[in-house]
């Protein structure tokens, strides 16, 4: 039996586990156990030193060990933390010499550095580290989530390259019709033209989440959208717009359709001008736009589509003057949809077309 000493090192003073009682031939296995217990790090990130030298290759490691000599450990993850630390730096000195450009880029090379440490315990191995952390947390998360900001930029310039001879001017919605994505209106010359929003997998300014291993690109909403467009139900204009810091994050806009109104009677006009009608009220949509949106739905999991009359509309085009004239009469009515939630948990539900059946009347929830 011998005293032993483990070292735990790696914050700004090592922490010193005395009398610490073990069996000389203890077996490889069982030391790393009583390692683990001590300094509460997993057996797989241990790293161990004995007097200076990295740890036998041995199943009993400490046979020649003698009282108060010490075991030196630390956690592999922390050159990690160490490489986090140099770059939340560089950030800093990249804001106090004026230079802002890169400093998202340099947080979003930080978070992945940082993102393996809250799996492998570190920060219950360096308490000091977790509140350091989450002190400099909140500005990394501004850069990183600060998506208002990011989205005008991008936007903007996606715009004006795609318009150089004209003005691109942007307008937040109000907080009155402000949905779960952040969104912006695209003026062209003083026109509304575009909306542009943040994608589902963008948090917002404030949201925490475990940013490397998000989805960077929702590719199922950014699917269903060209979907509807092609098959004349969606936006006639869909633009795929990436985020102008090059996160490989991307925003969407689409393009605003003339005559449309929302299930719920708003047009983009009064969104815009955050003001609502009360002489037209509720549009009406009839028993084949509910099916179509009813199919839709089933085929492409979208769960709020029918019940949040602020997702799908009408575009109602009136026949004109000139066309009365002639005895041409064409007003139409035709269903659109502007916005949907993806829920894959739909898969299974009922009723759903891909759960085929031969029941009469389970075809009749669609088609009558």
């Amino acid at each position: 039996m011998v005293f032993i000493v483990i070292r735990l090192v790696g914050e700004a003073e090592d922490r010193l586990f005395k009398n610490v009682v073990v069996e000389q031939q203890i077996s490889r296995v069982d030391l790393v156990k009583l390692i683990q217990d001590v300094t509460q790090i997993p057996v797989i990130f241990q790293q161990i030193k004995l007097c200076g030298q990295e740890l036998p290759d041995s199943l009993n490691p400490l046979e020649s060990i003698k009282d108060f000599e010490e075991i030196e450990v630390c956690h592999t993850m922390l050159v990690n933390w160490r490489t986090y630390i140099q770059m939340i730096s560089e950030i800093k000195r990249l804001t106090t010499s004026g230079v802002t450009a890169g400093r998202r880029e340099i947080a979003l090379k930080a978070r992945i550095q940082l993102s393996p440490l809250q799996s492998s315990k570190f920060f219950a191995v360096y308490p000091s580290f977790a509140i350091e952390e989450m002190n400099i947390g909140k500005s990394v998360n501004f850069l990183i989530h600060n998506t208002k900001k990011y989205l005008h930029r991008s936007v903007s310039a996606y715009f004006e390259a795609a318009y150089p001879e004209k003005t691109v001017e942007l307008k937040d919605k109000s907080e009155e019709f402000a949905g779960i994505h952040l969104g912006v209106f695209v003026f062209i010359d003083h026109e509304p033209s575009y909306y542009a929003k943040t994608l589902g997998s963008i948090p917002g300014p404030d949201e925490e989440s475990d940013f490397p291993n998000c989805p960077k690109i929702d590719l199922m909403e950014i699917y269903v959208y060209f979907l509807l467009k092609l098959i004349g139900v969606g936006p006639v204009e869909v633009h795929v717009i990436p985020d102008i810091t090059k996160s490989d994050l991307v925003f969407m806009a689409t393009k605003l359709v003339d005559g449309f109104r929302t299930a719920s009677g708003i047009s983009a006009s009064e969104i815009i001008a955050s003001t609502s009608s009360e002489v037209i009220g509720p549009v009406y949509i009839d028993t084949e736009m509910r099916n179509q949106m009813k199919i839709l739905s089933s085929l492409l999991c979208l769960s709020d589509l029918q019940r949040n009359k602020g997702n799908h509309g009408v575009v109602e085009q009136q026949t004109t003057e000139l066309e009365k004239k002639e005895d041409k009469h064409c007003s139409t009515r035709e269903l659109r949809i502007i916005d949907f939630r993806i829920n894959l948990g739909m898969i299974d539900s009922e009723p759903s077309i891909l759960n085929s059946s031969f029941d009469i009347a389970y075809l009749n929830t669609y088609f009558a």
